[in-house]
């Protein structure tokens, strides 16, 4: 079996200015044809640092993804780099200037000569076409691998990745084989939970393979597959799949959806299927349980409105909480979390509604109500449920609790109609 790793260049990854998709979409392209990635590697625009990079990728893995660093300008040092690794010297490829000149006159710019060494490669290197872009790749070999290299212009990248890498090293492979993920998403129980359910399946050499992860709260049972073609990967998937439902099944309905699904996504799928509409009353959440519904398509068949009245003046206007609720227990209480929840349902018409209000912070909590108390309340008519919760965590953390915690009360509500 071929191993893969991948090395990403630019200090503007490394200083955290921009995040790395590159690698993340490479491993899984490889991971299609049955190529497991084993390090991903940042490394900044240094060629001490990059020399450490390539040479020890060169010593360990089969094939070398590396994107970045082959632009125009000085601190575009991949080029350099893979050459003085090689012991080569850099050459101008004339076919490659040709094209690059074609491309500056087709939109009609004047091509500067500093343009001209993205046209050079390391000698007896192998160019890789580049039909969107200026700069062309290179494929050469260092140590025990084959080097790609590619500009780190996302959509450059993945068109020579699909182009020329996916085929060549399909014909490496001595054998067919593919690598298949199926994400099962989870919510309402914690981390340590879930693993004691399933830690006996989480063998590092077992095939399938299982592992864990938490963002953003949910918590993703992780089934990794490797086979000789697709069906195969999904029998084995599919036999695990129905094994971890089974032993997560006494924690409750904790499972909520596959692969890219979320819990917005899911309590829309499920809302719609059972012919409900929702609405939300947001203080301090601030409207972000409505932004993350409106992010998945078709939300418009349930979804009829939010309100955020972040002010107890708005509260009592918009939504008819009576002033003596706040004056008497405080707007961050649980008849006022309540009382929003049934104003924004009555004025909608909704099925089910959402009144939310808490003390995000970082200021503003107390010995009684401190930074992270919650109140989220679902009323359905004659079924109220209120939560008290107390989150953990920094402004936003708390708040992205709260709008996954107030998903999953709409969802089991749904479900249960």
């Amino acid at each position: 079996m071929l191993r893969a790793e991948i090395i990403t260049v630019g200090s503007e990854l490394v200083r955290g200015l921009i995040v790395d998709t590159n690698s993340a979409w490479m491993s899984k392209r490889l991971a299609t044809i049955g190529i497991p990635v084993d390090y991903h590697t940042s490394v900044a625009d240094d060629p001490e640092r990059m020399m450490c990079a390539i040479g020890l990728a060169a010593s360990r893995s089969d094939v070398v993804m590396v994107a970045g660093g082959l632009g125009p300008t000085a601190d575009d040092l991949t080029r350099e780099i893979m050459a003085k690794a090689g012991g080569k010297r850099l050459v101008l490829h004339p076919p490659s200037l040709d094209v690059i000149a074609e491309m500056f006159k087709r939109f009609g710019r004047p091509m500067t000569e500093n343009n001209r060494s993205q046209a050079t490669l390391p000698e007896g290197a192998e160019v890789i076409p580049n039909h969107n872009g200026t700069a062309p790749g290179i494929c050469m070999r260092l140590g025990r691998a084959e080097f790609h290299v590619f500009p780190g212009v996302p959509h450059e990248l993945y068109a020579m990745f699909d182009e020329f890498t996916i085929p060549r090293l399909r014909g490496m492979r001595t054998e067919p084989g593919v690598i298949k993920t199926r994400r099962l998403k989870c919510f309402g129980v914690g981390e340590s939970m879930v693993d004691a359910e399933v830690r006996h399946l989480m063998a590092h050499d077992r095939n399938p393979n299982i592992g864990l992860l938490v963002h953003d709260f949910v918590i993703t049972v992780e089934i990794t597959a490797r086979a000789a073609d697709e069906k195969a990967a999904d029998d084995l998937i599919g036999k695990d799949e129905a094994e971890i439902r089974r032993l997560l099944a006494p924690l409750g309905d904790i499972v909520f959806g596959v692969d890219d699904e979320t819990l917005a996504s899911a309590t829309v799928r499920d809302l719609i299927a059972r012919k409900k509409k929702v609405a939300l009353a947001e203080s301090c959440t601030g409207g972000l349980i409505a932004s993350l519904l409106t992010d998945v398509p078709g939300v418009s068949e349930t979804f009829l409105a939010g309100v955020v009245s972040y002010s107890n003046e708005s509260k009592q206007k918009l939504l008819g909480v009576p002033q003596e609720f706040i004056l008497e227990h405080g707007a961050v209480s649980k008849i006022v979390a309540c009382r929003m929840a049934y104003g924004v349902r009555k004025a909608t018409g909704a099925d089910v509604a959402i009144g939310i209000t808490g003390i995000a912070g970082p200021s503003g909590g107390t010995p009684e109500k401190p930074v992270g108390l919650v109140y989220i309340a679902l009323d359905a008519g004659g079924d109220v449920e209120c939560r008290e919760c107390r989150f953990l965590g920094l402004r936003d953390r708390v708040r992205m609790r709260a709008a996954v915690t107030a998903f999953d009360m709409i969802r089991r509500w749904t479900l249960s109609q």
